[in-house]
């Protein structure tokens, strides 16, 4: 199968992956491996896994000056366990340690740069007004 024919079929794949009753399952493998050898692939992969469960303890490693903690898909871990979850964050884990300390850095890096986008957002969004500095309000026509 092409690369671009199993991209596409990726979300699919990170769905199933969640369903599987062990951790080291030959889906695990096989994207562990796939991720390996095709770094869009493995780009890929890391956004599917990320969006679902953030990034956690790898952003806060990686600051050294103030810990950032993730705000894509926060859960409350403390009180509930959730075997999906656990075993995403596994993979991510899994992803994270074999890809290399230049390719981390890179996904850290743009994980970052999408809270930044995401909080300056929000924030722009709280301001009065903010929705017509993008974009003017219509005039009606006489």
């Amino acid at each position: 199968m092409a690369d671009e024919d199993l991209m596409n079929l990726l979300p699919q794949l990170v769905e199933a992956l969640s369903y599987e009753t062990f951790d080291l399952s030959p889906l695990a493998r096989f994207l562990l491996k796939k991720s390996l050898s095709s770094i869009p692939f493995s780009h890929n992969l890391f956004w599917m896994l990320a969006s679902q469960i953030g990034l956690g303890k790898w952003v806060s490693e990686e600051s050294h000056c103030d810990p950032v903690i993730s705000r894509i898909s926060r859960i409350d871990t403390e009180n509930t366990y959730d075997p999906k979850r656990r075993r995403l964050e596994l993979m991510l884990n899994s992803l994270m340690v074999i890809c290399g300390e230049k390719w981390r850095s890179a996904l850290i890096s743009q994980y970052k740069m999408i809270e930044v986008i995401q909080n300056s957002s929000l924030t722009s969004g709280l301001c009065k007004g903010a929705y017509y500095i993008l974009r003017p309000p219509l005039l009606e026509s006489e």
